[in-house]
């Protein structure tokens, strides 16, 4: 084959793969919203994490403006040096540029990322 012909062979397969991962995805969301227990304990674990997100980032001077269950939105005076010691600590969060004291958290999925977030904010 040719390289051009690799690459539309790469491009195919990718978007195959792609395809069937979005599958599988949407097969397994399908089963595991349809387990009442996996979801009561989810939606329990996520409330208790979000309470304990909130908890660390009041520590750290935020001020939770909104959220959900998967993300909390926090007011910061500083946010742009806050955003900025977290990526210095492998966490990315998300700013906004038209409300630079705005940080979107998403909530840590495990006890060692919430570890991390505490060391991060030295608390």
């Amino acid at each position: 084959m040719t390289d051009t012909t690799d690459g539309k062979v790469d491009t195919l397969r990718a978007g195959v793969l792609d395809a069937l991962t979005s599958e599988l995805d949407l097969v397994g969301s399908h089963l595991a919203l349809g387990d009442d227990l996996w979801l009561t304990a989810t939606t329990a674990r996520l409330a208790v994490d979000g309470q304990r997100l909130d908890a660390i980032l009041t520590a750290a001077g935020c001020k939770i403006v909104g959220g959900t269950a998967l993300f909390r939105l926090a007011h910061h005076f500083d946010a742009q040096a806050m955003i900025a010691r977290l990526g210095q600590h492998g966490i990315h969060v998300r700013g906004f540029e038209r409300e630079p004291q705005w940080i979107r958290f998403g909530v840590p999925a495990n006890p060692h990322e919430f570890n991390r977030l505490t060391k991060a904010f030295n608390l």
